[in-house]
């Protein structure tokens, strides 16, 4: 059965609006907006980046615009888990953040008014889909993601969802992983057994 328990709210810190100098009102010229993702790296980047500017909030470090962002955590309704290949930690992080390009904390909250959780959604859905709560692995992102929200003391939003990667995508990575250590390997080896496997290829071209 899936759990979707909500974790006991912590007495270090409570949710803060942030303060309207914070935000920029000014109207912001095309050129300046937040632009839609165009590829699943530029996504996991975005994911591995709120991920350390929560490892800051929960440490402490983060400033104000970090502070706003994980604050406001509760709010966030679609989360995003990608497993870290160097770590194999899954990470969590909600769409309107990881749908735009080159995103910050403080790059979020001035250009908040211009974003589109809709939009960031959609173009999103092209790498990744949503769990069901039927699905196996369902009950274990669960309880990953209740930890997240549970070591920052916030509640997590009761309309929650969990979107993974879909499964060409994930073995896309895998290949790609797999690319990176042959090369690796390749380079390791001397000049002689370079040769051999060039001509190899070439012979199978």
């Amino acid at each position: 059965m899936a759990l979707r328990t909500k974790p006991k709210r912590s007495t270090k810190r409570t949710n803060t609006k942030v303060s309207e100098s914070m935000v920029n009102y000014e109207v912001l010229l095309p050129n300046d907006r937040p632009k839609l993702v165009n590829s699943l790296d530029e996504v996991i980047e975005n994911i591995k980046n709120f991920s350390l500017e929560l490892e800051s909030y929960e440490e402490g470090d983060g400033d104000r615009y970090v502070d706003y962002v994980m604050e406001n955590m509760s709010h966030y309704r679609a989360w995003y888990a990608y497993k870290d290949e160097k770590t194999g930690t899954y990470l969590f992080a909600p769409s309107k953040y990881i749908g735009y390009q080159d995103m910050t904390a403080s790059k979020y909250v001035e250009t908040y008014a211009y974003m589109d959780g809709r939009k960031t959604e959609k173009v999103l859905s092209e790498w990744f889909e949503m769990l069901d709560e039927s699905e196996e692995d369902f009950d274990f992102l669960n309880r990953k993601l209740l930890a997240v929200f549970s070591a920052t003391g916030k509640t997590i939003n009761a309309l929650f969802r969990i979107n993974v990667l879909k499964r060409e995508e994930d073995n896309e990575l895998l290949e790609k992983d797999l690319v990176e250590l042959i090369y690796k390997v390749f380079l390791g080896l001397s000049d002689e057994s370079k040769a051999l496997i060039k001509q190899k290829i070439s012979n199978k071209i």
